[in-house]
């Protein structure tokens, strides 16, 4: 891991640093068990863990870009994605956050420096207070320094400033210099012509900056527009899908339900008219009978 990324991650306080660890440790160990497996190599990077326990953290975007993890543009669907998985790098990236938590768990005092520079540009990183301005020079030629001009610091302690000679204080460490436990360090090019100019272009800078923010949010909210409209439309169309649906299932319950109780109506004034009627006699039936007697008054009747 790079100094720049180190002293940025300092600058969390000792819980802060250990959920972001635990977080890329987490991460990290999954791409090294599942290599091949993309969805652990794309992270939506407005989820609500690693945007609140990395990204927004100090030094959380650099360690993402350390790791290997690069942004994609797309502002529907913001994500960090890795194309490649390296073992080695990923398992060196493992050690050096041990190192950076052993070095946290010590609660040593550090000094938190934020770095202006004419272009605007401002940074901020962790320094111990016996590190000099040396340290922080070296710091600045690394990773910012754009130019070979010459520069003079100085430092807004509490209500004075104080500037400090590049030759004559390098050797003296921060608590010395009076920077403890946090200053702001304004570097100037050393030719004072060239500071209105440079100020004039981080003005520029800063104003296309702020159009270009303007565009994009405003773009941001159009999509974010569009998309509930689209979502509000579609439950909508659902809402009407489901209620004829139900319709539909209603009439044909009903129509059902009607016919069956015809049909049991029919059914039960046929067995009462099957009930009431009774059928003729038929020649079996008549056959069956027992033969007609005389009674003895016909009988003498007919004699006479």
């Amino acid at each position: 891991m790079d100094d720049r990324c180190e002293r940025t991650l300092l600058l969390n306080s000792g819980l802060e640093l250990h959920e972001l660890v635990e977080v890329v440790k987490k991460i990290v160990g999954k791409m090294l068990d599942n290599p091949d497996e993309l969805k652990f190599r794309k992270i939506r990077s407005n989820s609500k863990v690693l945007s609140t326990k990395v990204l927004s953290k100090s030094g959380g975007r650099e360690l993402m870009a350390y790791v290997g993890f690069e942004k994609n543009d797309d502002e529907v669907d913001p994500a960090v994605t890795m194309k490649t998985v390296d073992e080695a790098r990923l398992r060196r990236t493992l050690g050096h956050l041990e190192n950076v938590v052993a070095v946290a768990r010590k609660n040593e005092p550090r000094v938190e420096l934020a770095l202006r520079f004419p272009s605007g540009l401002q940074v901020k990183a962790a320094f111990l207070p016996e590190e000099t301005l040396s340290h922080v020079l070296r710091y600045v030629e690394a990773y910012y320094r754009k130019s070979t001009e010459q520069w003079i610091a100085t430092s807004r302690v509490g209500t004075t400033l104080k500037k400090f000679d590049k030759n004559a204080d390098l050797a003296l460490t921060l608590r010395e210099a009076g920077l403890a436990p946090r200053a702001a360090i304004l570097f100037v090019p050393a030719d004072p012509s060239k500071v209105a100019s440079a100020a004039e272009n981080a003005a520029l800078k800063a104003r296309k900056l702020a159009l270009d923010d303007e565009a994009r949010a405003r773009q941001m909210k159009l999509d974010k527009d569009r998309k509930l409209r689209q979502d509000k439309s579609k439950r909508q169309r659902d809402i009407v899908d489901q209620r004829q649906y139900a319709l539909r299932q209603f009439n044909a319950d009903r129509e059902e339900k009607t016919e069956r109780i015809e049909r049991e109506k029919q059914n039960q004034s046929s067995n009462r008219l099957s009930a009431t009627e009774t059928p003729p006699p038929t020649e079996e039936h008549l056959d069956d009978l027992p033969p007609l007697q005389d009674s003895p008054g016909a009988s003498s009747s007919v004699k006479k």
